[in-house]
Parts: structure tokens; C-alpha cells; sequence
């Protein structure tokens, strides 16, 4: 399963909830993207956690719950 981690620009302010903007991301794939590359699960994320190299530290991300 595709599962992504979103961190949203700290300057975009959406209207509505995070279920809409989840779809728009969803949609936005279809349209981009492989279908086998499309997520299937969205997480947002305040801040996306990062190795001390300032890679990003997928063990921490898959700890995170939903």
C-alpha cells in the first residue's frame, strides 16, 4: 500500500478540512502519477522528522499513527 506523508507549506491556509485537501492531493496523482504510484493513504504532518543528515527518517514516519 502507498501510503504518503504530506507537510503542508506553513503560509497555505485551506478552507474546509484536511479530508479536502487530501483529495485534492489524491486527485492531483491520478492526473501526475502511475496509478501504482497514486497513495492510497494521506497523512498531514506538522513537520516531516529528519535523520541527522537532513534526509528524512522513514523509521520515525512509520512509527507515526494514523
Amino acid at each position: 500500500i502507498v501510503k504518503a506523508y504530506i507537510q503542508l507549506h506553513p503560509e497555505y491556509e485551506y478552507s474546509g478540512s484536511e479530508d479536502v485537501v487530501k483529495e485534492d492531493i489524491k486527485k492531483f496523482a491520478k492526473n501526475n502519477c502511475a496509478p501504482y504510484e497514486v497513495p492510497k493513504i494521506i497523512e498531514i504532518v506538522e513537520e516531516l522528522p529528519l535523520t541527522a543528515v537532513g534526509k528524512i527518517d522513514k523509521k520515525v514516519l512509520r512509527t507515526i499513527k494514523s
